[in-house]
């Protein structure tokens, strides 16, 4: 989600107003007093602060009332002074309050479209990545040796009861891995980072429950910004390899019955000859043919 602090918080929205309003008097006031003098002039930017605010949180009512205003203080100062070029810095000032707010309300109106497309964008990432059936991650390797991550999508706590967070996630995952794999998981994230490499590997954990499981891990590496940045996923294939293990038992019993078969293909077809034999000896012998 995008953070609040990006936006004006409902719970002070009162707050730009109360400034706008305090401000937009006090530059009233302090123009009223200084017409005749020098510091007429710098009285006068006194209302770029209301005009920036309102066009900034409210952007077309801000821009409304930057017009209002600038209506409002050329008449204010025409009915104080009919000095012509006191007037005549005044309807300038008055447009450019009014060119000021007609920009910052257009950008204004970016940055709103800039931060719903972003927390659109961001929310449409927090979806896939929970729905997807594994831990996406991206990881991060630095050249001065350090190690971490930058982002574990929150099934990790379902499937592996790690709960997502970055600082000690790669440790503790880790730590998980069977002692007897352990060095080869370290050393295939090394290589790969060496190499800068595809990171492909699967092995074992144990997870904090006792439970034994299967895990493939899959990444594609990116160089940026003087680190290598790996994006990928952390599958649970605890399933996939208990049904490779019934396959192989299955192929090693049909390999048994078929050199059963074999056999004794290859014992009834030697014993056929000599039986021949033997029973037409037999005939001979029954039907008295030798005496």
């Amino acid at each position: 989600m995008v953070p609040n602090r990006l936006l004006p918080s409902d719970r002070w929205c009162w707050l730009p107003w109360a400034v706008i309003a305090a401000t937009t008097l006090a530059a009233i006031v302090l123009s009223i007093f200084c017409l005749s003098s020098e510091y007429f002039i710098i009285f006068q930017n006194a209302f770029y602060i209301p005009i920036i605010i309102a066009c900034v949180f409210y952007r077309m009512r801000g821009f409304v009332f930057s017009v209002v205003i600038a209506i409002f203080y050329y008449y204010l100062v025409l009915f104080f002074t009919h000095e012509a070029t006191i007037a005549l810095q005044a309807f300038v000032r008055g447009l450019i309050f009014v060119l000021l707010a007609g920009i910052l309300t257009y950008l204004s109106f970016l940055h709103k479209q800039v931060l719903t497309e972003l927390r659109k964008n961001r929310n449409l990432l927090f979806e896939m990545t929970t729905r997807v059936p594994g831990v996406v991650y991206q990881f991060y390797a630095r050249p001065n040796g350090e190690r971490g991550l930058y982002y574990v999508s929150p099934s990790s706590e379902q499937l592996f009861g790690l709960k997502p967070e970055l600082e000690t996630f790669f440790e503790r995952f880790a730590a998980l891995v069977i002692p007897e794999e352990r060095e080869n998981f370290l050393s295939s994230i090394e290589k790969a980072v060496r190499e800068m490499s595809a990171w492909k590997f699967e092995g074992r954990l144990r997870k904090l429950s006792g439970e034994m499981i299967w895990f493939s891990g899959n990444s594609i590496p990116l160089s940026r910004n003087h680190e290598i940045i790996f994006d990928g996923i952390i599958m649970d294939i605890s399933e996939r390899k208990r049904v490779e293990e019934e396959r192989q038992r299955f192929e090693a019993l049909m390999a048994v019955a078929e050199m059963k078969s074999r056999f004794s293909t290859m014992v009834s077809h030697e014993l056929r000859s000599p039986l021949s034999v033997i029973k037409g000896a037999l005939d001979i012998v029954l039907e008295g043919l030798m005496g």
